[in-house]
């Protein structure tokens, strides 16, 4: 019964629709009037616990800002350019960055491989995607 309440109340705090919140909790008054009892206090008012009710707006505008600042920075170098060259060079900046990013991911899971050698044409090489049978001689 205890672990039925805390799935459900888990899923009342995961939802992000208020139609899905009542519905859970609902739900919750069903199975323990005593549990959804005690969310009906004014100090645990329900905006401060669920997903479903909190303020999807920016209260600090300096987190705005550094977004702001963080891109203007970025496309620097493009941004007297006309529009589609702009676009251009913003697309190749990203293209680049995205490279670079799976190339360090592919170079990281090589460190990770460690090679062991059997002695003939084979060798086994055990890395993050599991082991693997290399034949040399191919």
């Amino acid at each position: 019964m205890q672990n039925q309440i805390m799935t459900i109340l888990m899923n009342c705090w995961r939802v992000v629709l208020i139609q899905k919140m009542r519905i859970c909790m609902e739900r919750l008054e069903q199975d323990d009037r005593e549990a959804r009892k005690w969310f009906d206090h004014s100090e645990k008012p329900f905006r401060t616990w669920t997903r479903a009710l909190f303020k999807t707006h920016s209260r600090c505008d300096m987190l705005l800002n550094n977004h702001c600042e963080s891109f203007n920075r970025y496309i620097l170098d493009a941004r007297d350019k006309a529009i589609i060259t702009l676009l251009k060079m913003i697309k190749n900046k990203l293209m680049k960055r995205l490279f670079e990013k799976n190339l360090n991911q592919i170079r990281l899971e090589a460190a990770l491989c460690r090679p062991f050698f059997s002695g003939g044409p084979k060798v086994s090489v055990e890395g993050p995607r599991g082991p693997f049978i290399v034949d040399i001689q191919k």
